[in-house]
């Protein structure tokens, strides 16, 4: 596998756990109570969550595909 393809996966990985832990830290915070506290926020993040990983998919297929206009994640 080219070395740029490597790459590309590797930024892709690590996009993908930045803003996961960044809205998942937010949320859980509080612990049980904060979570209920912020069910519109629950939502956000499993909205988000979904929407990331349709994206990171996609990015993954095209990445692996050898696909140079790999969309960013």
């Amino acid at each position: 596998m080219p070395f740029e393809r490597v790459l590309a996966l590797s930024r892709i990985c690590s996009q993908q756990a930045t803003v996961s832990t960044v809205i998942y830290t937010d949320l859980v915070a509080g612990g049980p109570k904060g979570i209920v506290r912020q069910s519109n926020g629950l939502r956000a993040f499993l909205a988000t969550f979904l929407y990331r990983e349709q994206q990171l998919e996609t990015a993954h297929t095209a990445a692996l595909a050898g696909d140079s206009k790999a969309p960013a994640p």
